[in-house]
This record gives structure tokens, sequence and C-alpha cells, in this order.
């Protein structure tokens, strides 16, 4: 039975050329359920808040990984690679976070990238996963 819904969840994305493998379980299934990851320039406090996020996250038990830097010019193969591993949530800290506290939420079905408070996140995550 385990086989067959991986097997089912496993679909092929074409990207240019190469297609792209992408792990569509259900939220509730995947085993990693998000990531929390920084885009831009290396910063030991963006970095400090990613290692308190995940922590927080983990907290929750829900399951979350510390993910290392998105690079401008790679952005769109290091979230296909977070596609193909399953992973339904990615949170996205960057420069933005610090200013204004709003992380960038990136849904692995649709790949847009939407602002949420880090306030909010707990209760949304509680929502989302629960």
């Amino acid at each position: 039975m385990a086989k067959a819904i991986l097997l089912d969840s496993l679909h092929y994305v074409r990207n240019g050329s190469e297609q792209i493998p992408l792990l569509r379980l259900h939220r509730r299934l995947v085993p990693v359920k998000m990531c929390v990851c920084i885009e831009g320039p290396k910063n030991s406090t963006l970095e400090q808040l990613a290692l308190e996020l995940c922590y927080t996250i983990r907290a929750m038990n829900i399951s979350c990984l510390r993910m290392d830097y998105a690079a401008a010019d790679e952005e769109e193969h290091y979230y296909n690679q977070l596609d193909g591993k399953g992973i339904y949530l990615s949170a996205i800290l960057d420069e933005f976070t610090l200013d204004k506290g709003f992380v960038k939420l990136r849904n692995r079905d649709d790949s847009i990238k939407s602002p949420l408070h880090v306030s909010d996140l707990q209760k949304y995550l509680i929502r989302l996963f629960k």
C-alpha cells in the first residue's frame, strides 16, 4: 500500500528540456513538512532567526529542516530540489524579515511566495498541519 501511494504521488514537471521529479504527497503524509531557508547574502542575525524558527516549529511537533542559503542565480533549481524531496512548505527569510518581520511562505503546489508575519506563523502552521 505504501509503495502504491509513493508511486502515485511521484510526478515529473518539464523545465525547459529537462524533467524534474516532484513528490506530491498530501501535506499530512510528507515526512518533512517544511523547511526554513535564507535568501540573499550571509547574515548571522538571519541564521540565528532561522534556527529559532526551526526550534519553535519542531516544538509544535511539525518536522522542519534548516536549509542552506538560496543563491539568487540558482533559486529556481534550489526550490525544484525541495519540491523533489516532497517538502510541502518553505519559510524564506531575507532582509525584509529583519526590517518588517515578514517571512515568505512558498507552497510546493503553487510556488507562490506569500508574506506572513512571524507572529502569525504558529497559528497558520497549526491550522495547516493539525
